[in-house]
């Protein structure tokens, strides 16, 4: 009498260079899924994720689509600002977005501003140099991040203030944050 809810596993290749640990456990998941009996129902959280479990051999896969609250309009921010949410991890690629924006702000007038909002895990490595990249960034009196968790009406506030959703993301399962912005 079991429905599994299904958000996806990122692949290994994301983890190695930095925790090869967290890769172990992509594999780990990605071996007990081929373990499971396929008849089992499962709920996934995309049309991505649905197809992956339909790749495994599962058989009843439906999707439950992604609902958001409609969504008012809002005044953008005075300063050209750049919007991202989500993990302080490899997959999300933040690094390089930080690098990117730092290379665009410094030969933009007026400058932008970036808002970063994502959480780190405690012990994770691409965090680490993540926060080095961040300091060391010229553009750093221009970039905000809330890593720690925030009210969803102010996350709606970021979104309708931002003058554009930035990512560069190589894996989505999910893409809330991508489908809030495009509902603005």
């Amino acid at each position: 009498d079991a429905v599994f809810v299904y958000h996806n596993v990122t692949p290994a290749r994301e983890a190695w260079r930095w925790s090869p640990l967290v890769a172990f456990r992509a594999l780990a998941a990605a071996f007990q899924l081929r373990l499971i009996p396929k008849d089992l129902p499962w709920l996934a959280v995309s049309e991505f994720n649905r197809e992956e479990l339909l790749r495994f051999g599962f058989r009843t896969v439906e999707t439950v689509p992604l609902v958001f609250e409609e969504q008012a309009k809002g005044k953008k921010s005075d300063v050209p600002t750049l919007l991202f949410v989500g993990r302080i991890s490899p997959n999300k690629n933040v690094i390089e977005l930080l690098r990117t924006f730092c290379s665009v702000w410094e030969s933009s007038s007026p400058k932008p501003r970036l808002v970063l909002v994502g959480a780190r895990k405690r012990w994770c490595r691409y965090a680490d140099a993540f926060e080095r990249e961040l300091d060391s960034c010229p553009a750093r009196e221009d970039i905000v991040w809330h890593a720690s968790s925030m009210r969803y009406i102010e996350l709606q506030g970021l979104f309708r203030s931002a003058w554009l959703y930035v990512s560069m993301s190589r894996h989505e399962g999910f893409g809330a944050p991508v489908c809030q912005a495009v509902s603005l």
